[in-house]
């Protein structure tokens, strides 16, 4: 899937200390620089560059040469937000023409923009994707794997396709180019990366004369959108598209993420959670195609499929995707697609409470929205998890008892549920009689849901078993040491007398054959007498599944680290299995969000519901 919380945004917090801790620019005394050497001699310093027509607009603008020498006037500028390459290499920079010259160069990022008063300098080396007109220009005839030094106006622009080529320009700048006096302007240094793909036209229209346009607002949900598109484009063809906010002036040839504003498309509509409204436009005036609906989740699926139909994975040379229909909409199909036979996703997941939820709430998300499962059973979710981690999702689920929050009864064991397919008909959350009374995520949720679109009903419970931890001062607070294998075997089989009776409950109250689903952080495994107990009235979904099943490997593990391949797992989903067919049991044991977002896997099923 597209995009979404692909790459981890820095807060404003975060840019201010960055702000406080790096000077903007660290101010050295000015002096006058080397002189008296002459410019390289044609090509030599360039690789392919110097007859490039990719640069023959930025050349053109050059009307008269002229050459440049390096001093202390000159400011080192990185971008606002520098990943690590770019600022070692510029201050790399700084230390080369210290040693070079004598004298302290003034470094900072591309953010004094923002300072009243301040003056931009027109003497500045400015290093990878700076907020400057040059770097735009020179940006624009890069591709992924390009790099490219040039002066522009009396500016030095250091420029590769990522920060690590970037970074190797800086190094060839100091390495090369610093043994110069004085340098040339136009190119100094290009280098040309291998592509497939010569060019990619959009209806005849060169695809670098596209920008790609989001409609701005307060935590805009088309920022990442418009980020994903500029990927898409870029790892096709290798060039990296410019992305502006919609309250910039229009241009004739855009991608639209978002209502922009724009005459020529108008407003479009998608109604629907899971549809996407598309137009194209393309006229004497430009081309415009947009792209709007509810979330951005369901933008950017419906551009990863448009993507794939309108641009050749298997061209070569030269490819014109052709793009003209009026306005249409995009059904999106949510989640990974299910296995054959199986009408439902069904999740459980333990995400570990508040320990450094704000860093592990972004993976967890990224998890439910790949597989945007029917139903998703929580247990230890923390107060703070309501913003971090419902908000990120309210769009397609609600939960079944809307008792989340601060206070100390809120339940820590929600039922999720997607609210376009199901309602809720009755839902409560309890505390187990046995539990250790110090911690508040020892609950147990059910609910009944109604299918909106068939009227079948089905039980869902969700839950987390108790445990005797050796935090747990039980000396203390009950007189008597207690022990996970003694009184914590005790409290778990206790709890799952109180799972059977909320069960009969149900059904007395719902019906005797009511489908129903038994998940969550049991704290035991299957050989447990809990777990016989449960067993007796409900079959384990990794017993029963029929295509697939994940065996002989634990639930939990060390953040970070893989789970054990010798261990039973903790984490369980049960099932009514004469109402129910599984098709497949998973443990999710792999990939970064798995093993850093929380101490348990989530484990999954896919089911009916016959």
């Amino acid at each position: 899937m597209i995009g979404f919380m692909r790459i981890l945004k820095r807060t404003a917090l975060m840019l201010l200390l960055l702000a406080l801790l790096l000077p903007l620019f660290a101010c050295g005394e000015p002096g006058s620089g080397p002189s008296g050497i002459q410019p390289p001699e044609s090509g030599e310093m360039t690789e392919g560059g110097a007859e490039s027509t990719t640069m023959a607009e930025i050349e053109a603008e050059t009307e008269t040469s002229y050459e440049i020498t390096l001093s202390s006037a000159y400011k080192i500028v990185y971008p606002e937000d520098p990943s690590s390459e770019i600022f070692l290499a510029a201050n790399g920079l700084v230390d080369a023409l210290f040693a070079r010259t004598g004298e302290f160069y003034e470094i900072g990022s591309d953010l004094v923009l923002n300072i009243p008063g301040y003056e931009k300098s027109e003497y500045e080396i400015l290093i990878g994707n700076c907020d400057r007109d040059v770097t735009r220009k020179a940006a624009s005839t890069l591709r992924a794997g390009d790099q490219l030094i040039t002066v522009i106006d009396h500016q030095v622009v250091i420029l590769g396709g990522n920060d690590a080529l970037t970074a190797e320009a800086v190094n060839f700048f100091i390495e090369v180019l610093l043994e110069n006096e004085s340098l040339p302007s136009g190119i100094l240094y290009r280098k040309d990366g291998t592509y497939r793909l010569d060019t990619v036209s959009v209806n005849g229209v060169d695809i670098r004369d596209f920008r790609i346009v989001y409609k701005k607002g307060t935590n805009s949900p088309y920022y990442d959108v418009a980020m994903s598109l500029r990927e898409l484009i870029r790892d096709y063809c290798g060039y990296t598209l410019e992305v502006v906010d919609s309250g910039e002036a229009e241009a004739p040839y855009e991608f639209l993420i978002g209502d922009c504003a724009r005459a020529s498309v108008g407003s479009l509509s998608a109604d629907e959670a899971f549809t996407c409204a598309m137009k194209a436009t393309t006229d004497g005036n430009g081309c415009k195609i947009a792209f709007d609906a509810q979330n951005d989740y369901t933008i950017g699926r419906a551009l990863e499929g448009w993507f794939s139909q309108y641009f050749d994975a298997d061209a070569s040379g030269s490819f014109n995707a052709v793009i003209e229909y009026a306005e249409k909409l995009e059904a999106v199909t949510p989640g990974k697609p299910l296995i054959e036979g199986a009408t439902m996703r069904v999740m459980s997941n333990n995400i570990l409470s508040a320990d450094q939820i704000e860093t592990r709430a972004p993976l967890l998300v990224e998890i439910y929205l790949e597989y945007l499962p029917d139903i998703i059973g929580f247990q230890e979710f923390p107060p703070e998890a309501s913003t971090l981690i419902y908000q990120k999702l309210s769009e397609f689920y609600g939960i079944a008892d809307e008792n989340i929050g601060t206070s100390a009864t809120a339940s820590r064991t929600p039922i999720f549920y997607r609210k376009d397919l199901y309602r809720v008909i009755e839902a409560e959350t309890f505390y187990y009689d046995s539990r250790w009374p110090k911690t508040h995520t020892k609950t147990l949720a059910w609910a009944v849901l109604e299918n909106k679109a068939t009227g079948q009903r089905f039980a869902v419970l969700n839950t987390h078993y108790a445990i005797v931890s050796d935090s747990y001062d039980t000396l203390g607070y009950y007189g008597k040491q207690y022990s996970n294998s003694v009184e914590g075997v005790q409290w778990r089989n206790d709890n799952s007398r109180q799972v059977l009776e909320t069960l009969q409950m149900v059904r007395e109250k719902h019906g005797a054959e009511i489908p129903v689903l038994f998940m969550g952080d049991l704290n035991c495994n299957v050989n447990s007498e809990a777990l016989k107990m449960v067993g007796a009235e409900l079959d384990n979904a990794m017993s029963c599944a029929m295509v697939s099943k994940s065996t002989g490997t634990a639930s939990t593990h060390s953040i970070g680290k893989a789970p054990s391949t010798t261990s039973l797992p903790i984490d369980h989903i049960y099932v009514t299995s004469d109402s129910i067919d599984v098709y497949t049991h998973l443990i999710l044991t792999s990939g970064e969000n798995v093993l850093k977002s929380s101490d348990h896997c989530p484990v999954i099923c896919e089911i009916t519901i016959k």
